[in-house]
C-alpha cells in the first residue's frame, strides 16, 4: 500500500525550460515541507531512471511529481534520459496519483499510467507554451511566473489534501486569474502571454479518479517565505522525467 505522506518528485535541470520548471517545482516542495511530508527530491544529476526506481522501492509514495522534457509516450529526466515510457514501465505508477509537468505526456503516457492501475493523472496533452524574459532568471521573470505558478498549483493543492478534481480546478482558476490580468495589461508582450496562457489552460487534463486525494482532511495554506521555492531538499540518490519543448516552437 503506497504511503500517503511520502512524496517523491523528479525534476530535470539542465537547460532553460527544465531550469524554470525545476525552480517552480519548489512550490510543491515548500508545501510538502510545511505539511510535513517525507520528501525525496531527485533534482538535476539525480533525476535518473535508476534513482527513481530506488526511490519508489524505498518510499512507495502515493504521490509522484515529474518535471522534465516530454513526448507523447515518454517522460524524461536529466539530459533527456527516458524515465517513464508507455508499454515499458508505466506500471511504476500503479496505485499512485501522478502530476507530470512535461509536454504532451498526457496524450499517451497519462492514459497508459491509468490503464496500468494509476489512480489519477494530471498533466498536458499538448506542448506547454510559455513566454520568457531576458536574462532568463526564473526568480525574477514576471512573464514566466503566471504559467508555472498556474500549472504547479494543482500539485500544491494535492499536497494540501484536496481531491484531484479540486486541485485541477485550482490550476484552471489560477490560469483564468492571470488571463484577466494580462488581458488588461499594456505590456508589449501581453498578447503573446495571453495566447499562451489560453493554450496551456485548455490543454491541461485530468484522468482517472477525480475524487482521489492524499490526505483525509484539507490542511491550511502555509505562511512561509518565498525563498523556500528554490530549496534543494537533501537528495536520496534517485531519479527523473522528460519534458521536451516547454518553450513554444
Amino acid at each position: 500500500m503506497p504511503e500517503a505522506k511520502n512524496f517523491v518528485l523528479l525534476r530535470a535541470e539542465y537547460d532553460i525550460p527544465t531550469s524554470y520548471s525545476s525552480y517552480y517545482a519548489g512550490l510543491a516542495v515548500r508545501e510538502a515541507l510545511v505539511q510535513k511530508y517525507d520528501i525525496t527530491d531527485l533534482r538535476a544529476q539525480n533525476a535518473t531512471k535508476e534513482s527513481l526506481a530506488l526511490a519508489l522501492d524505498a518510499k512507495n509514495p502515493l504521490f509522484f511529481l515529474g518535471s522534465g522534457h516530454g513526448k507523447l509516450d515518454t517522460l524524461g529526466g536529466q539530459n533527456e534520459e527516458v524515465i517513464l515510457q508507455k508499454n515499458y514501465n508505466e506500471s511504476w505508477m500503479q496505485d499512485r496519483i501522478v502530476f507530470l509537468m512535461s509536454c504532451s505526456t498526457g496524450k499517451e503516457l497519462g492514459q497508459a499510467i491509468i490503464d496500468a492501475g494509476g489512480i489519477a493523472f494530471i498533466g498536458y496533452d499538448e506542448d506547454f507554451w510559455w513566454t520568457i524574459k531576458s536574462p532568463f532568471i526564473p526568480a525574477t521573470d514576471n512573464y514566466a511566473q503566471c504559467f508555472f505558478e498556474s500549472a504547479f498549483k494543482a500539485s500544491v493543492y494535492l499536497l494540501r489534501g484536496y481531491t484531484a478534481i479540486e486541485a485541477f480546478d485550482a490550476s484552471i482558476a489560477d490560469f483564468n486569474k492571470w488571463i484577466v490580468y494580462w488581458s488588461l495589461s499594456k505590456d508589449p508582450a501581453a498578447s503573446l502571454i495571453l495566447e499562451n496562457l489560453l493554450w496551456d489552460r485548455d490543454n491541461m487534463i485530468l484522468l482517472g479518479e477525480k475524487t482521489a486525494k492524499l490526505l483525509s482532511a484539507v490542511q491550511p495554506a502555509p505562511v512561509v517565505s518565498n525563498s523556500v521555492i528554490g530549496l534543494v531538499v537533501p537528495l536520496i540518490g534517485i531519479a527523473g522525467i522528460i519534458l521536451k519543448g516547454l518553450e513554444k516552437k
